[in-house]
């Protein structure tokens, strides 16, 4: 596992913790534990303070939980402690991929993508591994922060930053085939005086985004979709977390 930097800690501890209501999950994580079936079995990527993997835990699902940050698997392991059901990984999200075996009814991605990938290539190869590890009629629930405004307005902290219009289309190139879409929604939202880290100096402003919502049920490729020979490919991490290869349907 990759160890928490700094900046990992400030944006857990000083923004989110404190500010993207951490202690409730989202309307459509809500909706999805309802039409989810009994003995349902989810994977919540970058878990993060364990929101959705209450959820999930406290609907009767077995939860397998994935963050690499040592904050969020503190809060993390309150979860587990409260539901014997809900598993804890210490990981990075690529890793777990490339190293994960079993299919998921469901998978979450909430507010990561930009922390995984760096590139359209690399997001479209995140897309594949992610229909892979989730079973046939299953679930997945991402979202894609766009717009993406840092209190220190440098932008250079090695994220995927896209505008609105590119990140709708590139959602809309990455789950074009293996994916069907359930639900759409756009949320522009500000977290005002977020404390971010400029070098080692704390520092105050705004942080803001349009985080675009997407719920996809895998169905099977079509015939003018991908083919069915498997090669293997590899997505590149942020700096410093190596490779990750995973099964590519194409």
């Amino acid at each position: 596992m990759r160890a928490s930097s700094e900046r990992d800690k400030v944006v857990y501890d000083r923004i989110w913790k404190k500010n993207a209501d951490i202690g409730n999950p989202s309307d459509t994580a809500c909706y999805l534990a309802q039409i989810l079936k009994p003995g349902a079995q989810i994977c919540d990527l970058g878990a993060g303070g364990g929101r959705h993997a209450r959820l999930f835990a406290a609907a009767g699902f077995d939860v397998v939980a994935v963050d690499r940050n040592q904050q969020a698997l503190e809060a993390l392991a309150q979860v587990r402690r409260d539901y014997s059901s809900c598993q804890v990984v210490g990981d990075d999200i690529l890793t777990f991929l490339g190293g994960c075996e079993r299919t998921f009814d469901a998978i979450v991605m909430w507010d990561c993508v930009h922390h995984v990938v760096l590139s359209e290539p690399a997001f479209e190869d995140l897309a594949r591994c992610l229909w892979q590890r989730t079973a046939q009629g299953g679930y997945l629930l991402i979202t894609l922060l766009s717009d993406i405004c840092y209190p220190d307005r440098l932008g250079d902290h090695d994220r995927y930053l896209l505008s609105r219009e590119a990140a709708a289309r590139q959602l809309q190139t990455a789950f074009n085939h293996g994916w069907q879409l359930v639900q759409e929604k756009q949320k522009p939202f500000t977290i005002p005086a977020a404390e971010g880290l400029q070098g080692a100096s704390i520092i105050v402003g705004d942080y803001s985004a349009t985080r675009l919502i997407r719920l996809y049920q895998a169905v099977p490729l079509s015939g003018g979709g991908l083919s069915v020979e498997a090669d293997v490919i590899e997505s590149a991490a942020p700096a410093g977390g190596g490779l990750a290869s995973c099964r590519e349907i194409r």
